[in-house]
């Protein structure tokens, strides 16, 4: 019998902590290399491309993964993937160009499209997911660490029994013994009493607690909201003059927007396409403004929401496409405030 319970936080941490690695060990080598005007490593015929310390580094952090135990070498393992994931995926022009250019742009969108899968599957495990009993076990099993590294404390003693408690109406008979057992061998470890916190684990504790109660809660999640709809709308009137024109009089776009080949059909098909999404984003913010002007909250939220998605998922596939990593900022904006979005609609606040 499969049940909905929440999955182990750890899972999610996990894989948000490789992707912000991977993210950020791909921009600051974009901004290296810009910045150094792209040195190469070798002489004559002899290029070492930083794909391949990226691939070291991902090995690396399988093999920390594989022979070592505990939730920190974890957390090291998936940060030190995620670096090398980033320095990997940075150089996918050159896997998929016939001339192996480095600057392929079609690859910025397959980027962008690979990080975006990530980040879905860590909003799955973020939330809940199909759990069986036999899971339950094993994540029960697996937080035993604490007890080797003599750090049970009480809160946790009394989180695990009730994992446990869970787990014995679940399983048959065989394996309820198993746990009966186990439960009764956790009461009886000492606990660490008055435990304290590490400082990185206050520090970020404290950094949580601000930006939800001093920044969520003050409504600065919808104060940002409401000026990134301004940009998008205005950004949307704006793309409609354009277009309208361009298809009066082709020639001033050439003067005006020339870094763009219409000439080119799939460079005029993708811009139009982003232009499209553009709009579309901008209608959805102005029936969300309408909403929250009419005091209906909820459904403003609502075509809010509906226009980041759009933005995220639609629009900034093809903007990435045309501006390379100039759309990074405007993304991350859009990111935090979605994720806010769904924090503050979750607690009843807006």
């Amino acid at each position: 019998m499969k049940v909905y319970l929440p999955l182990r936080r750890n899972a999610s941490e996990l894989v948000l902590i490789m992707m912000v690695a991977a993210i950020l060990s791909l921009l600051s080598a974009r901004l290296f290399l810009e910045l150094t005007n792209y040195p190469q490593l070798g002489r004559g015929d002899w290029h070492v491309a930083h794909t391949l310390w990226g691939g070291v580094l991902m090995v690396g952090g399988m093999m920390i993964g594989l022979v070592t135990h505990g939730e920190r070498f974890k957390k090291v393992a998936a940060g030190t993937f995620g670096v090398g994931l980033g320095w990997f995926v940075d150089e996918m022009g050159k896997y998929l160009s016939s001339d192996g250019d480095y600057f392929f742009q079609p690859a910025i969108v397959l980027m962008y499209i690979f990080f975006v899968l990530i980040f879905l599957f860590y909003r799955y495990l973020d939330k809940t997911m199909i759990i069986n009993p036999k899971t339950l076990l094993y994540q029960a099993i697996s937080e035993l660490e604490e007890i080797a590294e003599k750090d049970l404390g009480e809160k946790e003693q009394q989180a695990l029994i009730e994992k446990l408690d869970r787990i014995i109406k679940k399983v048959d008979p065989a394996v309820g013994v198993f746990v009966v057992g186990l439960k009764k061998l956790i009461k009886q470890v000492k606990v660490v009493e008055n435990k304290q916190e590490k400082w990185s684990q206050r520090w970020w504790g404290e950094v949580k607690r601000f930006s939800y109660h001093k920044v969520f809660r003050q409504k600065f999640i919808l104060y940002l909201l409401l000026s990134l709809a301004f940009i998008y709308i205005i950004g949307g009137i704006y793309d409609t003059v354009i277009f309208g024109r361009f298809l009066t009089n082709k020639e001033w776009w050439y003067g005006s927007y020339g870094q763009h080949n219409l000439a080119s059909v799939t460079e005029t098909t993708i811009f139009f396409l982003k232009m499209f999404f553009d709009l579309v984003t901008s209608v959805l913010f102005v029936w969300g403004i309408f909403w929250v002007v009419k005091k209906k909250k909820n459904r403003g939220i609502m075509f809010f929401r509906y226009g980041l998605l759009v933005n995220i998922f639609l629009s900034s596939v093809f903007k990435f496409y045309l501006e390379q990593f100039s759309g990074v900022f405007s993304l991350m904006a859009s990111v935090v405030v979605l994720i806010g979005l769904e924090r503050l609609k979750k607690e009843r606040i807006i």
